[in-house]
């Protein structure tokens, strides 16, 4: 009984490792990077938040894009950061190694393989999508889509292999949630 034990230790250990790892590696693969300025899109964001309550914030009314969810985190992410831009490269970088460990959980539980996990959650680290997210404020927005993307993956992966039914309704919601990240999925909607 002893034995599995430290066995279970052993293989919770390795797990904080490869996300210490992936960490590690997402700082090293992004070094370099920096917002030296705010262009178009996140200019408009961000000066539009000042002097504007929350609820027109979220829902302005002399604005073609329409993204309530992505909104709400942006006004969150800016009453914390307030005009420190230095700050935000390196929140990112975590936000994408979170995305990572997220898919290493994810990859684990489908592939039963720790390195096969790694190996995909390290790719995502090094890839160009990793480096969008980070490069720019308006690349959180991209975070979060994903983030809701790999939920619903994991709730309907969890509902198909009869875990629950309320699986499917967390998909559901992590989906209708994700339509209003971006205008652009607001298609998916329908």
């Amino acid at each position: 009984m002893a034995l599995i034990k430290i066995e279970e230790k052993y293989e919770y250990l390795k797990d904080i490792m490869f996300s210490i790892l992936l960490i590690f590696i997402s700082f090293v693969v992004n070094t370099g990077i920096s917002i030296r300025g705010l262009y178009q899109d996140d200019i408009l964001m961000w000066s539009t938040r000042r002097g504007v309550g929350f609820l027109k914030y979220v829902f302005p009314d002399k604005m073609r894009k329409f993204r309530p969810v992505y909104w709400v985190f942006a006004w969150i992410y800016q009453g914390i950061l307030k005009n420190n831009l230095t700050i935000i490269v390196p929140i990112n970088i975590l936000i994408g190694a979170g995305i990572a460990i997220g898919a290493y959980f994810f990859a684990k539980s489908i592939a039963k393989s720790k390195e096969i996990a790694f190996v995909l959650a390290a790719m995502f680290v090094v890839s160009r999508f990793s480096y969008y997210n980070i490069g720019q404020f308006l690349g959180v927005m991209e975070a979060m889509a994903l983030i809701f993307a790999l939920a619903m993956l994991y709730f309907l992966y969890g509902y198909i292999n009869g875990k629950n039914d309320l699986y499917f309704y967390y998909a559901c919601i992590v989906y209708f949630i994700n339509c209003f990240t971006h205008e652009r999925f607001i298609v998916l909607f329908p």
